[in-house]
């Protein structure tokens, strides 16, 4: 365990985000593959959160004054935090799928077909959907699989998210 010496140069914030970090990461590993196509709004956004971590840290270390403030520490910290706010994605979606209205259709081709396994169970089943703006790969309900024919076109809502595009299943 830490000392309550050790605890005075430590920053709060950090830890506390560092903390939160890690569960939602315990939570994505439990409940992972939501219904996404990711793009790269989602790179944009584990550079924006985790960039926000450090620069709160950095506020944080200068107006308590701890002792060992520089910038190298700062880099240092970017690290880890970029790391479990990017694991910690599938959650932010599935927040975000929970909490959002979808009200746009759109009607996609499919180009193939599969089923991913983990350790003999289903993990995944995976259409591969491209139009003229959607191209990727999304893991479907079972229903939603069973009834999309490959090379057929379904029709499809979605939402545009700030992680890529999300499915209504």
């Amino acid at each position: 365990m830490l000392s309550k010496h050790e605890m005075k140069n430590a920053s709060y914030v950090f830890c506390f985000s560092l903390f939160v970090l890690c569960v939602l990461t315990f939570v994505s590993i439990v409940v992972a593959n939501p219904p996404v196509i990711y793009t790269y709004k989602s790179a944009v956004f584990v550079l924006v959160l985790s960039n926000l971590i450090v620069v709160a840290t950095a506020c944080e270390m200068k107006l308590r004054k701890i002792k060992g403030y520089c910038l190298k520490r700062v880099v240092i910290s970017l690290l880890p935090s970029a790391l479990l706010v990017s694991f910690s994605l599938p959650t932010f979606v599935w927040l975000e799928y929970y909490f959002s209205d979808f009200n746009m259709k759109t009607v996609v081709n499919v180009e193939n077909k599969k089923i991913k396994f983990y350790r003999n169970s289903v993990s995944c089943y995976e259409l591969s959907l491209k139009n003229h703006f959607i191209n990727g790969d999304l893991c479907s309900s079972r229903d939603m699989y069973m009834n999309s024919p490959i090379y057929s076109s379904i029709e499809i809502v979605y939402k545009k998210s700030s992680f890529g595009y999300l499915f209504k299943n």
